[in-house]
């Protein structure tokens, strides 16, 4: 089940990298948009699948509040971004979304900024 989804996201960030790719300063990897069993060696391989792709393009990494998808802080994805920061790799981390982080005093945001 896991493959058939990563194709699917994979082939969106494609199209718009094909497409738009001069024209995109910045890209929001969503890592929510995987599998919630998504682990950090599988999100760094898609991250840096993903950088390959942008033409030059600072790609950004993502999490949704409320664990929905993806890498969530719980499982590692901060530890995923801090191995992106220390490969020079990581351009900033995108929240989703501040309505629902507002809730906890935005303690995610304020971790992402001491991470970096």
């Amino acid at each position: 089940m896991r493959e058939p989804k990563r194709n699917k996201i994979q082939s969106h960030y494609t199209a718009l990298s094909k497409n738009y790719g001069g024209s995109i300063d910045y890209v929001n990897f969503q890592f929510y948009a995987y599998d919630s069993s998504t682990s950090v060696s599988e999100i760094m391989n898609y991250f840096n699948a993903q950088e390959s792709r942008c033409s030059g393009a600072k790609v950004l990494a993502s999490f949704v509040m409320g664990g929905s998808g993806g890498l969530s802080p719980a499982n590692g994805f901060f530890l995923a971004c801090r191995k992106l920061i220390d490969s020079g790799k990581l351009h900033g981390i995108f929240v989703w979304c501040a309505d629902t982080s507002q809730s906890n005093d935005f303690q995610y945001e304020k971790q992402c900024r001491l991470s970096s």
